[in-house]
C-alpha cells in the first residue's frame, strides 16, 4: 500500500496491528508448544507479514518500528 506522497506510512499503519496480534499469539502459546512448533507459528504469522514487500519498504523511515516489534518476540 503506497500513499500519494510515496511513503510507506499507510502500509505500516496496516501491518503494525497485525504484527502485534502475531506477537501476542506467539507469547500466548509459548508455554504450551515445543520450540519447533513455536518457530512454525512465528514464520507463518509474523515473518510472512514482514517478508511481504520488505525489499521495497525495508529502507523506509517507518521500518524501525517493525523491526523493533520483531525483536520484542
Amino acid at each position: 500500500m503506497i500513499d500519494n506522497t510515496l511513503t510507506w506510512k499507510s502500509h505500516m499503519e496496516i501491518i503494525i496491528p497485525k504484527l502485534s496480534v502475531a506477537c501476542f499469539v506467539v507469547r500466548s502459546i509459548q508455554p504450551f508448544v515445543t520450540q519447533d512448533a513455536l518457530k512454525m507459528v512465528y514464520h507463518s504469522h509474523f515473518h510472512s507479514l514482514i517478508n511481504y514487500g520488505v525489499i521495497f519498504w525495508g529502507n523506509s523511515s517507518y521500518s524501525n518500528s517493525i523491526f523493533k516489534l520483531q525483536k520484542k518476540d
